[in-house]
């Protein structure tokens, strides 16, 4: 929106230089009874554009028509263009121009900061890992973090796959090692499923995971 008034203040000034210029003329024009052609869609934006900022309503409608051959231009362009010609903006409009560009440059410099400032965003395991060592259970981690058992137990897991020093046998049916370890080494660590059918049912997925860590680790 501020790009927008910019450049309906540039194409404004140079409107007002043109309707100037022609002033005579269009009171001439004025006052002649023929019929009015229809006004075109810019014409009438212009027009309610020139009502809301309170300017010259004639002089917004020559800029409403002006607009489809300057829209090509820059911004940049058509403040040179304002400056060569030396073609001044109304004190109203050139208000509007420099507290769009402060606005801007502004919007701009905050988001430099942001941008500076940002704090790389910590890994999602980790903080479940740390909630974990802080001696939170998983159910605890659970509620804190919105998550499902089954994803947190999946952080732990990778966790202490990557080496960070987690226990995690508080949590794991340790009763059950010997039969998960021979079991593994029978049937393969290829497929979870296998496993878990070919073991007793209480053995959980997170038993057999934490000692296929292990046993890949050969720590067991």
């Amino acid at each position: 929106m501020d790009a927008l008034l910019i450049i309906i203040a540039i194409v404004y000034a140079i409107a007002s230089s043109f309707s100037k210029s022609n002033k005579a003329k269009k009171q001439s024009q004025a006052r002649k009874k023929a019929q009015r052609p229809a006004q075109s869609f810019e014409q009438m934006m212009a027009e309610e554009f020139a009502k809301i900022y309170k300017v010259d309503i004639e002089t917004a409608k020559i800029a409403g028509l002006l607009h489809d051959n300057a829209k090509e231009m820059t911004k940049e362009e058509m403040l040179k263009y304002v400056e060569e010609n030396n073609i001044k903006i109304p004190e109203k409009l050139d208000n509007i121009t420099s507290k769009a560009s402060l606005s801007s440059a502004s919007d701009k410099s905050q988001t430099e900061v942001k941008n500076e400032t940002k704090k790389p965003k910590e890994d999602t395991k980790i903080i479940t890992c740390n909630l974990y060592k802080a001696g939170k259970s998983i159910d605890e981690i659970c509620n804190i973090r919105g998550l499902t058992r089954v994803t947190v137990e999946n952080h732990l897991l990778k966790c202490y796959e990557a080496g960070i020093d987690v226990d995690l046998e508080k949590d794991v049916q340790t009763q059950y090692k010997d039969i998960i370890l021979n079991a593994i080494k029978l049937i393969g660590i290829e497929k979870l499923r296998p496993l878990k059918d070919a073991l007793p049912e209480q053995v959980t997925y997170f038993d057999i995971h934490y000692y296929i860590i292990k046993y890949n680790n050969n720590d067991i």
